[in-house]
């Protein structure tokens, strides 16, 4: 589980690389559309497609479907909510036939797209973490109870960081590339507030983890999914 929430929170680094190069290179740099018609930089917003695709599904299958549809999607899909689910619904029979899956591979520009991977960041930053809770249900397919407290904090802590102000170029996002690579090889070994993204980089949230998500532990227990140090 711990190597699954790591994969996790290395995918949204790498998808928030690509946002800032995109930046960089197409918005002020007139070699910008070479970058962009790379075979690895379509492959690399392939990625962001398929990510997309697949977890704004999550929220939009969780309790805070239509919270998150009001927040996130609503300004880029122009239908209303029930239509939109009533689409997603279809989609496991033909899902290029889906209204979702069309807009998300083809009707939205990068730039929306860009705005819907913040969105949903922010979501997940602030609102509630779904997509942890998605890896921790997958887990616990196999252990009802598991030992995730410390990857909990860790996970949040993470995105605390991602979010901040602490990152302003593809430096800062190197240098916490290289945070979790570290800290994913001392993780057994050490104890939260000695792990380099705890000790390294600036403390911006001191809220605890049950404060900010309250109803987190308590929709796992009732899943009997059991949560423990």
């Amino acid at each position: 589980m711990k190597n699954a929430i790591f994969q996790t929170m290395g995918k949204l680094l790498e998808l928030s690389v690509l946002e800032l190069e995109y930046q960089h290179r197409i918005k002020s740099n007139p070699f910008g559309e070479k970058w962009l018609n790379s075979r690895r930089t379509r492959y690399r917003i392939k990625t962001l497609k398929h990510f997309l695709y697949e977890n704004i599904k999550k929220f939009l299958n969780s309790d805070y479907s239509r919270q998150f549809y009001e927040i996130t999607l609503k300004p880029y899909f122009k239908i209303p909510y029930g239509e939109l689910m009533e689409e997603i619904s279809r989609s496991n029979a033909d899902e290029e036939m889906d209204y979702f899956y069309r807009s998300i591979f083809y009707r939205l520009s990068l730039d929306q797209l860009f705005i819907l991977m913040t969105n949903l960041l922010n979501f997940e930053h602030i609102k509630y973490p779904k997509l942890l809770e998605s890896i921790l249900c997958k887990e616990a397919e196999c252990n009802k109870k598991i030992s995730t407290d410390k990857i909990l904090r860790y996970y949040i802590r993470f995105l605390d960081i991602l979010s901040s102000p602490s990152i302003l170029s593809l430096f800062d996002l190197d240098a916490l590339k290289h945070t979790l690579e570290q800290d994913e090889r001392e993780f057994s070994s050490k104890p939260l507030e000695e792990l380099h993204l705890f000790t390294d980089w600036p403390n911006v949230n001191k809220t605890p983890f049950d404060e900010r998500f309250p109803e987190f532990r308590s929709k796992l227990t009732k899943k009997n999914i059991l949560i423990y140090e």
